[in-house]
C-alpha cells in the first residue's frame, strides 16, 4: 500500500476490540488523508470473547482467528489498516 499523505498515525491497542472505541478519531484521520495503522498487542481472546467460549469445546486457536478477523474488518471499515494480519 502506498501512503496517501505525509501524515501517518499508529493506533496502539491493548486488545483487538479496544481501538474501535476510538473509531471516530480514526475515521476522521483516515478521511483527512492520513495513513492510519492499527497495532493490537493481544487478541482479547479471554476477556472479550464470551460468545465464542459458550462452546465448551472451542479451541483457543479458533478464538484467536475469529478475533483477528473481527479486528481487521473493523480497521478496514474505519479506513485504517492493521499493521499485521497475523499475531
Amino acid at each position: 500500500m502506498t501512503s496517501r499523505s505525509s501524515k501517518s498515525i499508529v493506533v496502539l491497542s491493548a486488545h483487538s476490540g479496544d481501538f474501535v472505541w476510538r473509531g471516530g478519531a480514526i475515521s476522521l484521520a483516515a478521511e483527512a488523508g492520513a495513513d492510519v495503522r492499527v497495532v493490537c498487542l493481544s487478541f482479547g481472546e479471554r476477556g472479550e470473547s464470551q460468545g465464542l467460549w459458550a462452546d465448551p469445546n472451542m479451541p483457543l486457536e479458533t478464538v484467536k482467528i475469529a478475533r483477528q478477523k473481527e479486528a481487521a474488518a473493523a480497521a478496514e471499515i474505519l479506513g485504517a489498516w492493521p499493521s499485521r494480519t497475523s499475531y
